[in-house]
């Protein structure tokens, strides 16, 4: 599920652990590349941008598997091997994010009303998927969170349907204070 540099303590002095309390709302941000405003609409193969999901957990694994947790853990904590649970889904497109190009949706958003832009932002703006940390989770927990974007290509052909998947993930640990 995570990359190897993403295992669970390794963590850095330049960026520690995010401390949250249970019941934080945490912005995970990320950049569209183009994703989205390359193109006014879905490249070909395409017929969604795509959704991301965010898992969470207290007791993540180094072997933990993609296949294992996504469309497996769900938000009532009762699906797979139990130990974590769906935080949220959304589309990929927050409905805002953008990348700086001459594409006409990246002049509409430019346009548009913006929360304000900071260093990680540049000149476009990230895309974000707001979480909300469990009121369960103990005091003194090391919580993990996976982050998946699943963006599968399709046939045209309505019955051949999804023809290749297409998934990135990240992962961070976060500390329940």
């Amino acid at each position: 599920m995570c990359k190897s540099t993403q295992v669970f303590g390794n963590q850095s002095e330049v960026f520690p652990l995010l401390r949250v309390h249970a019941g934080d709302l945490v912005a995970l941000r990320y950049r569209e590349n183009g994703h989205i405003t390359k193109s006014d609409s879905p490249e070909d193969e395409k017929l969604t941008f795509g959704a991301v999901s965010v898992y969470g957990t207290r007791s993540a694994r180094e072997d933990d598997k993609l296949t294992s947790i996504h469309h497996v853990w769900n938000a009532n904590n009762t699906g797979g091997d139990l130990r974590g649970r769906l935080l949220h889904r959304q589309s990929f497109d927050d409905g805002s994010c953008y990348e700086s190009n001459k594409s006409s949706l990246s002049a509409v958003r430019s346009r548009k009303g913006q929360p304000p832009h900071d260093g990680i932002d540049g000149s476009g703006l990230a895309c974000k998927v707001v979480v909300k940390i469990p009121h369960d989770i103990p005091k003194g927990t090391i919580y993990t969170l996976y982050w998946v974007w699943d963006w599968p290509s399709v046939s045209g052909d309505v019955a051949i349907g999804v023809i290749k998947e297409e998934l990135y993930t990240t992962c961070v640990d976060i500390y329940v204070k």
